[in-house]
């Protein structure tokens, strides 16, 4: 009489596949949040940067029309005016980053959610 090992449930091996494609669904899920929850706080100090600039600019214009003023003013107000464009370009360069990732990521697992995890068929059917 001649042993042969034992061979895997099928059923093990069904139950190891779907854990592995939760814990997968899990990561992905965890990993997108905290992506989006920095590129978030980037988004608003980057507006707040580009307000701030934005009225230090106009202000300084303010200054610069009434009589008596310093002619600096004027380099003051083009200085706050180049920063506020560029952070405002990267702003709004976050902003449609911020816009993309979830329809990307939300596209992504919709086309995973529509197929049945491995061993359902057999399982429920």
């Amino acid at each position: 009489m001649e042993l042969a090992p034992r061979a895997v449930a099928p059923a093990r091996q069904i139950d190891l596949e779907a854990m592995r494609q939760l814990a997968n669904l899990s990561a992905d899920t965890a990993l997108h949040k905290h992506e989006s929850k920095q590129l978030s706080g980037s988004t608003r100090t980057k507006l707040l940067v580009t307000s701030v600039s934005v009225v230090v600019g106009v202000s300084m214009l303010v200054i610069h029309q009434l009589p008596g003023a310093p002619p600096v003013t004027i380099y003051g107000a083009t200085a706050s005016f180049a920063v506020a464009a560029l952070w405002g370009v990267n702003y709004l360069s976050l902003l449609s980053r911020l816009a993309a990732k979830p329809m990307a990521y939300m596209g992504r697992h919709r086309r995973e959610g529509e197929k049945p995890a491995a061993g359902v068929k057999e399982e429920n059917g």
